[in-house]
């Protein structure tokens, strides 16, 4: 007879490798299905992040805890379904109960925030439909639509923008927008979008710069010219500027 201990690890291990059968006969003898690694991460982390909709069926059914964090409180199960290249996973967390705001509030980030650092736009789309927040409620902090603009990932951007996310939020000590985001890493694309939902082209950050500001200095025709196209610019940096702008 194993010892319970020897059980639980050997549950962590079939819940990673995604083996069903393992996984019932190890619970049908006693197996504590909340049993977690060194890092804090449980049975149903494990088989969330892997997009097993049985292996997770079977934890539930033996309580596993749905919105426990690990040690670091970095994740919950419904986060690391919010990677997992299988939505439907996020679909039978959430009607098992997950909190699908988890997180948001006690440290500013939610499953929504890895779906879409993850570029995941159809778990994200389902985890906005769920009832999302879009908008972080900590002053200054990174909302995902700071960080899809940031990355470029367009179709994330509009999905967010759809959804209510808010264009002005400043992020961190630069006060920086979303849209000053896209522009300083050139994402064109994503510039568009937020143009088009309505964001402020003259939004300043902590240094005084635009979004036109911060395109020029990034040496981005593309994107300097999508501002320019908008109509709604202030000032018209030249590209033979750049030179006299410093950043202190």
């Amino acid at each position: 007879m194993f010892p319970v201990a020897k059980l639980n690890k050997l549950l962590l291990y079939a819940s990673w490798k995604e083996s069903l059968k393992t996984v019932e006969l190890l619970l049908g003898r006693h197996a504590n299905p909340n049993a977690a690694d060194t890092a804090g991460r449980t049975c149903l982390h494990l088989s969330a992040i892997n997009g097993r909709l049985d292996v997770s069926t079977a934890l539930l059914r033996r309580g596993a805890r749905i919105d426990a964090f690990d040690r670091h409180r970095l994740a919950t199960p419904l986060f690391c379904a919010a990677v997992a290249d299988n939505p439907d996973g996020i679909r039978l967390l959430l009607e098992s109960g997950a909190d699908v705001n988890a997180g948001l509030h006690e440290y500013g980030v939610s499953a929504l925030h890895c779906a879409v650092r993850a570029n995941c736009v159809e778990n994200a789309r389902r985890l906005l439909d769920a009832g999302a927040i879009p908008n972080n409620v900590q002053l200054f902090s990174e909302t995902p639509l700071h960080t899809a603009a940031s990355m470029g990932y367009d179709d994330c951007v509009r999905l967010l923008i759809d959804h209510g996310a808010c264009l002005e939020v400043l992020m961190g000590s630069m006060k920086m927008t979303a849209l000053h985001l896209a522009a300083q890493d050139g994402n064109n694309e994503s510039v568009r979008h937020l143009l088009g939902g309505g964001a402020n082209i003259d939004a300043r950050n902590a240094r005084g710069q635009s979004a036109l500001h911060l395109a020029a200095l990034a040496q981005s025709p593309e994107t300097v010219e999508e501002l320019l196209k908008s109509g709604e610019a202030k000032e018209r940096p030249q590209f033979s500027s750049v030179q006299n702008c410093h950043i202190h």
